[in-house]
């Protein structure tokens, strides 16, 4: 029992998510994550990267250089987020590929302490159990309890 709390303490947070959704939602939902992630990322370093040339290009600013950049700046967003997004799917596939084989050894796990639970519960028949008391009667209640019957 100690073994499945820790197992289900380690695998819990990360492959949680896993239990309630099928494999299609699951990857939809990290889609539209790596989505915005790789959006933000890519922005920032965009901004970043056209503050430094406007920085250094200051004198030389033209409407071509601002239409080059932002051409360059959408290329570059569409290439990135098909590569970031590819990536990001492949991890994901794979985290729910995981989760589902421990979700079924999780599931064997239980199916296990239940059939110990069952036996213990067996073992603790009323037979048992008036056996065992027997023993804590005082002598003279035992000889009682035996005539009666």
């Amino acid at each position: 029992m100690t073994h499945m709390a820790m197992k289900e303490k380690k695998l819990s947070r990360e492959y949680m998510s896993v239990v309630n959704t099928s494999k299609q939602d699951y990857l939809a939902m990290n889609g539209t994550k790596a989505f915005i992630l790789g959006t933000v990322t890519y922005l920032f370093l965009y901004f970043l990267l056209v503050f430094t040339l406007f920085h250094t290009l200051l004198g030389n600013l033209n409407k071509l250089v601002v239409v080059m950049l932002a051409l360059i700046g959408i290329m570059g967003y569409l290439m990135y987020l098909y590569v970031f997004m590819n990536s990001k799917k492949r991890a994901a596939k794979e985290r729910y590929r995981v989760g589902k084989i421990a979700l079924k050894e999780r599931i064997e796990d239980w199916n296990i302490l239940e059939e110990m639970y069952i036996k213990e519960e067996e073992s603790k028949s009323p037979t048992v159990v008036m056996d065992h008391l027997e023993e804590y009667l005082p002598a003279g209640n035992r000889d009682e309890e035996k005539g009666e019957q």
